[in-house]
């Protein structure tokens, strides 16, 4: 986190505190499961979906961009639904359809989670 943001990097479809195994076949069920992780980070940042100002989404297959697109609007559903990019080529895992990086607005200066959110350790400062 810093200046009152909170930066979330590379999100994929893996259950928090399990093994990182891909959740989900369809780009349906992997953008939920990206989402839903993103939910947890932003919820241990004290922010939260309604404070997403920027989403880039990096799609292993462009194709299924309407199939994400339908899971996404799950999520970010308002009219003032965050700015949105979109890069098609790989992810970081070969079996994972999509990567989500966002930025947020944060209500508090600093903070460390991680581990209490079930994920990998993740410490956030203040600039």
């Amino acid at each position: 986190m810093a200046n009152g943001f909170v930066f979330v990097s590379g999100q994929i479809p893996v259950k928090p505190g399990g093994p990182a195994e891909i959740v989900g076949n369809t780009m349906q069920e992997q953008t939920r499961q990206a989402l839903c992780n993103v939910q947890t980070i932003l919820k241990a940042a004290r922010s939260s979906l309604d404070r997403v100002v920027k989403v880039t989404v990096l799609l292993a297959r462009p194709d299924l961009y309407k199939e994400m697109n339908e899971a996404y609007a799950e999520f970010f559903y308002s009219i003032t639904s965050p700015a949105r990019a979109r890069i098609d080529g790989g992810t970081v895992r070969p079996s994972a359809l999509a990567v989500f990086i966002l930025n947020a607005r944060s209500k508090i200066v600093g903070c460390s989670i991680g581990k209490s959110a079930g994920l990998a350790p993740l410490r956030i400062l203040a600039v």
